[in-house]
């Protein structure tokens, strides 16, 4: 009986097929195993983690060891994303795919929308007139120019840029065209969230989850992320599937804190000295308004969130090239 000889050629068309079945599954599945095992030393550790090897990381989020592996595995969703569009749509789909995180040819007032709605999460400072004095005043302009600049450092150093390019570079175009795009963004925003567990549940990353109460806390991160979801899926159908924009509203939305430490130091004492019920009425706040911004969006848009099937032509290369063309 003749023996057959595999090549790696052959294993690697059979490993890629396998793959380009599914493409979704296929992406979530990568982008998940990629963070999730780059992550293992920090759930495994001494520190925040749960103790079961010698590798130590840091209790708070100015740890530069502990902030390095979780932006690592924040790359999961991109690297996922370039391996997917490289099976799926080939060199010319890779090319579009780089193209799309600097196209920048977008409507001004969705630049506004992207750096600037993210700060509505500050509503509370103002309905108190000694906080919001401070705000309208050289101080709160001066830290406004600090804020827009962290937002644009984060854009390239911070986890957006490894985020955005998976979940609304590849997986919503594709959920979108599947489902719709309420389904699609739905269950993207489900999905999402759940990618962050195992920070929110054994990491500092997710310490005011653990404080406020794991359970409660982590599904009302997951309302809010349902929520910016709505809102990041309406302004990428309005700016030609714009990943550029993507990345700044997510990174928007992770340095506005940083307005309200720099306006007031204080509050970082008050926040560590919080108590859980405290901590949990906070997030629940939060996700709140969220959900009412994300409400407005739904309803102004007739839950079509400005869906048009020619966004079709900005995301994908036509025609579709073959497998691993």
């Amino acid at each position: 009986m003749a023996q057959e000889f595999t090549t790696p050629d052959k294993h690697l068309k059979t490993h890629t097929s396998l793959l380009a079945r599914d493409p979704l599954v296929s992406y979530f599945v990568l982008a998940y195993g990629i963070a999730w095992l780059l992550w293992l030393p920090l759930l495994l550790s001494k520190g925040g983690g749960l103790g079961l090897i010698p590798f130590t990381t840091e209790t708070t989020l100015s740890g530069l060891k502990t902030v390095t592996i979780i932006i690592l595995g924040a790359f999961g969703p991109a690297i996922a994303a370039v391996i997917m569009t490289a099976i799926t749509e080939g060199r010319a789909g890779v090319a579009l795919f780089f193209r799309r995180i600097v196209r920048v040819r977008v409507g001004f007032q969705w630049y506004l929308m992207a750096m600037f709605l993210p700060l509505l999460a500050l509503w509370p400072v103002l309905v108190v007139p000694a906080q919001s004095s401070r705000v309208f005043s050289v101080q709160g302009g001066i830290t406004l120019l600090a804020y827009v600049a962290f937002v644009l450092v984060d854009m390239i150093f911070g986890s957006p840029l490894g985020e955005e390019p998976g979940w609304r570079g590849f997986a919503l175009p594709r959920l979108q065209r599947q489902m719709g795009p309420l389904k699609g963004t739905l269950l993207l925003g489900i999905l999402w969230a759940l990618w962050h567990a195992p920070l929110a549940f054994f990491t500092v990353w997710g310490l005011n989850y653990q404080r406020g109460g794991i359970v409660p806390g982590f599904l009302l991160f997951t309302l809010t992320a349902i929520s910016y979801s709505v809102i990041m899926t309406w302004l990428f159908n309005n700016t030609r599937g714009s990943l550029f924009l993507a990345i700044m509203f997510h990174s928007a939305v992770d340095t506005s804190p940083a307005i309200t430490l720099l306006l007031f130091p204080q509050s970082a004492n008050n926040a560590v000295k919080a108590s859980g019920p405290t901590i949990l009425a906070a997030i629940a706040l939060t996700a709140a308004l969220w959900v009412v911004i994300a409400g407005i969006v739904l309803i102004a848009t007739r839950g079509k969130l400005s869906y048009n099937p020619s966004i079709e032509q900005d995301v994908h290369p036509s025609p579709a090239p073959s497998v691993l063309e």
